[in-house]
């Protein structure tokens, strides 16, 4: 019966770069179908960067997954947070594939496959946010020798790091007082502007 399970039959010598070989099952590991079906082996492929790693949410953003042993002629499958979804991936050469995500706001990790079974990944990740947007400056205005520190009322989630305000073409950086708010201190600027 069943019972005694399955063998595929294989030899070590076939388990080599692209390698097609007879896939066949034996109960006793002696007699072998003859199905004439066949297993292909590849080298285990690696991811070494994803790029972007920041998107907005819900937003189309094409990933290029780079890394080694892509092979040509393979169905890539891209999966983002350990989804059971997955999203067809092109193949663009043995070191990049792309896929296209739309996810919503959250930090997710990047898994590709070659199979759509086996899926492999790095420490990378992506970070889906919503667009940042200044809903006020409290106070609007100060004196042109700036140091005035402003605070900065701001839209959005999702927002990990470090914050920089820009006033015209200058930058300084913030200081994240809550969820929706920061405090910057206003650079030196010109009178009028």
């Amino acid at each position: 019966g069943l019972s005694r399970g399955w063998l595929f039959r294989r030899e070590e010598r076939d388990i080599a770069r692209g390698l097609l070989v007879p896939g066949e099952v034996s109960m006793d590991g002696k007699e072998f179908s003859q199905s004439g079906m066949a297993f292909t082996y590849y080298t285990t492929p690696r991811v070494t960067s994803i790029r972007p790693t920041v998107g907005t949410c819900g937003a189309k953003t094409l990933l290029t997954i780079s890394g080694n042993n892509f092979e040509v002629g393979s169905s890539p499958r891209c999966r983002f947070g350990g989804r059971r979804a997955t999203s067809m991936g092109k193949l663009v050469s043995s070191s990049e594939i792309v896929c296209a995500a739309s996810l919503p706001c959250g930090n997710f990790s990047i898994e590709v496959s070659l199979n759509g079974v086996d899926f492999i990944s790095n420490d990378e990740t992506f970070l889906s946010k919503s667009k940042m947007r200044v809903k006020e400056i409290i106070p609007s205005f100060g004196p042109e020798v700036g140091g005035s520190l402003v605070r900065v009322f701001i839209s959005g989630s999702g927002f990990e790091g470090l914050f920089l305000c820009h006033f015209g073409s200058k930058e300084s950086f913030a200081i994240v007082v809550l969820e929706g708010e920061v405090i910057c201190r206003v650079p030196n600027g010109t009178k009028g502007l």
